[in-house]
């Protein structure tokens, strides 16, 4: 929750004990005042100036902050209004306690912030004028901000356009230094301790392990520090101006990013399975990930964060080449870049191929790894997952055995493009597993119809195959989509029966009371 700077946000604090704390709680700046004033009447103007010597007089407070502490006084039932404009002041203990702090006296937040160095936050009170926000600049301010090394003289001094072109250069450069700086954090916070810690995953697969999760990402790096270096090549050694021929530096490195970034792609997804796998399985991983994280350099943002950033640097690369595109005027760099930005997105639909196909493999992989088959089903993994077998839909299910039955079972049914698995999911340990409760049923011998007289959510799945049953019979079975959660599914298919069989029930038995109320009036009136 986010408090306006100066007003009180309200805490639990006990005036009694509140002398000794910081002044930044309302009790506190209280008693301070009430040994500052003598007088049971004030004025406002001597109540304010009173807060003022109670909170200070060596540091800078902003101008209304002593008026907020003298109408928290109001509220707090510690200064009471009276006709001739003056406001008494209360001599008798709070009968509640006093509640609040002034965000604007406290500590900031940031373990790093101190004074005279503020922070990033707008409300950090070691600022000039804390609470104020930033007056949101335009594009065109930040595209004429002074790089850095560049002097304001200079600057001025060019074209309006050419401003915004060094701005833009000097932009992709800041953004290259950043970028390497990301990346030598993923190698020497993760990267490295995890292949020299021989306790955290066992010698036999480290290699191995490594390889699945960092991919090729020293090789990215390497083509980074080279753009930058290249770049800083580009720039004048007295006015650190940038030349007029920067757009054949970046198409140079754009050229050279196809094969590296769509390799990496095509890893990610599988990377982020085998992280999270190996976090379910393996306590030591886990433990060495929170310690990794805790690392002042990380920010905690953590493994996953860094390795995705490649994910994501062709896309803001673009961006980026595009802003400098629109103010570049020189013909020759006009088509380099516009060349660069082709290629750049010609790499990213690459990486997109790459990575839809290596979700389909790493959807092959999370299968195999928690597919389980029970000792009756005859089938094995290899028959469920060729080579060219591929997952197109996945999804929770009821199943019922036929029409007539009481009870819907919740199933996980994966639907392959050669056949169909219908399974039971169960949790073990930190992961989800789904056992195979009946033979696959190919999809040549898959038939599915909707009955007249069931509901429009049912539907029914037949095979009538000795092979696929595995009992020379045929085998039926009924599929309520679950379609919104499992208690509705479940009172859509079991409950409801009950309940109509329970109504008809009633009804026979309403039924036969009334025949034998009208028997026994028809023998009354025979008797009479």
């Amino acid at each position: 929750m986010s408090h306006t700077a100066g007003a009180p946000t309200f805490v639990s604090d006990d005036s009694s004990s509140a002398e000794g704390r910081n002044s930044c709680f309302i009790s506190s700046i209280w008693i301070k005042f009430s040994r500052l004033n003598s007088d049971d009447f004030v004025t406002k103007q001597e109540a304010t100036d009173t807060i003022n010597l109670a909170l200070g007089t060596g540091n800078t407070w902003s101008v209304d902050l002593a008026e907020q502490v003298f109408k928290s006084f109001i509220d707090c039932q510690r200064l009471f209004s009276e006709k001739d404009g003056r406001y008494r002041v209360a001599r008798s203990p709070p009968q509640g306690s006093m509640q609040g702090v002034f965000v604007s006296l406290s500590d900031c937040y940031a373990p790093r912030c101190k004074k005279g160095t503020p922070c990033y936050a707008w409300t950090c009170p070691n600022n000039e004028n804390p609470g104020q926000p930033p007056a949101p600049r335009s594009d065109n301010d930040m595209l004429q901000t002074v790089p850095k090394g560049i002097s304001k003289t200079t600057f001025l001094q060019l074209a309006p356009i050419e401003r915004k072109r060094q701005s833009a250069i000097a932009e992709i450069v800041a953004s290259e230094q950043q970028y390497y700086q990301d990346i030598d954090v993923l190698h020497r916070v993760y990267a490295l301790p995890l292949l020299s810690d021989a306790s955290i995953i066992e010698h036999a697969r480290r290699k191995k392990f490594h390889r699945a999760v960092f991919c090729n990402y020293r090789t990215i790096q390497r083509l980074h520090s080279q753009a930058y270096q290249e770049l800083l090549e580009n720039q004048d050694p007295t006015s650190h101006l940038f030349g007029d021929h920067v757009g054949a530096t970046i198409y140079n490195h754009v050229s050279r990013l196809m094969d590296p970034y769509v390799t990496y792609a095509a890893n990610h997804v599988q990377a982020m399975y085998v992280i999270t796998f190996e976090s379910n399985r393996s306590t030591r991983f886990e433990q060495f990930l929170e310690a990794q994280d805790a690392n002042g350099s990380t920010r905690r943002l953590g493994l996953r964060h860094y390795l995705t950033l490649p994910t994501f640097r062709i896309c803001k690369y673009i961006l980026l080449v595009q802003t400098l595109y629109k103010y570049t005027t020189n013909e020759g760099d006009q088509l380099t870049l516009g060349a660069a930005i082709a290629e750049l997105r010609d790499i990213l639909d690459r990486m997109n191929e790459a990575a839809h196909y290596s979700e389909l493999q790493t959807r092959r992989l999370r299968v195999a790894s928690t597919l389980l088959i029970p000792s009756h089903i005859p089938t094995t993994i290899e028959r469920i997952l060729p080579d060219q077998a591929v997952l197109l839909h996945e999804g929770r299910l009821l199943l019922a055995r036929s029409l007539r039955s009481f009870i819907a079972i919740p199933c996980h049914v994966l639907l392959f493009t050669h056949l169909v698995v219908v399974t039971r999911p169960r949790v073990s340990g930190k992961h989800e597993e789904f056992e195979v409760v009946c033979a696959p049923i190919p999809l040549h011998m898959l038939r599915i119809d909707r009955p007249r007289h069931s509901s429009g959510s049912m539907k029914s799945i037949s095979s009538s195959s000795g092979s696929s049953s595995g009992s020379g019979g045929s085998m039926r079975m009924m599929l309520v989509h679950n379609t919104s959660s499992e208690d509705s599914n479940e009172s859509r298919s079991g409950f409801h029966i009950r309940s109509r069989l329970s109504r008809f029930r009633h009804s026979l038995r309403h039924r036969k009371v009334a025949v034998q109320q009208e028997q026994e009036q028809q023998q009354q009136q025979q008797q009479q």
